[in-house]
């Protein structure tokens, strides 16, 4: 990444680095660093990524809990987004559970049939909604 690029993300941007190690985010712990990996707080925040790198040219790529993902030895060369904490949060209300985007998606096996939640292969058939659609 050229240097001015990396000025105006560090400007810019909250809660990011750069040269990141991708390896320990993902299921398999595999793959090279990222140029640079900002955490989100907010959708605002997110949005703003985004505009700021398309702006720029940059290649970037959303890391939702990196699971089904290998990530090359090369690493990442833009921006890597992931979800901050608020983005781990679960609500109930009444039958309709939301889980936020950076949920462990295993909790839809386990928690669902804990709390009293059918979960369902197919959307149609549940009312549970889950990492923003429905089961």
């Amino acid at each position: 990444m050229l240097e001015k690029n990396r000025k105006i993300l560090q400007d810019e941007l909250k809660n990011v680095s750069f040269d990141v190690p991708l390896a320990p985010l993902t299921y398999y712990k595999i793959g090279g660093n990222a140029d640079a990996v900002v955490v989100a707080e907010t959708e605002s925040e997110i949005v703003d990524a985004i505009k700021l790198v398309r702006e720029l040219g940059l290649p970037y790529f959303v890391l939702g809990c990196g699971s089904n993902l290998l990530i090359s030895d090369r690493g990442y060369p833009g921006l890597v987004i992931r979800f901050g904490a608020p983005f781990e949060e679960i609500n109930i209300s009444g039958t309709i559970l939301q889980a936020g985007a950076a949920v462990k998606l295993i909790l839809s096996f386990i928690a669902p049939p804990i709390w009293g939640f059918r979960v369902s292969s197919n959307w149609r058939e549940s009312p549970v909604l889950w990492a923003g659609r429905c089961l």
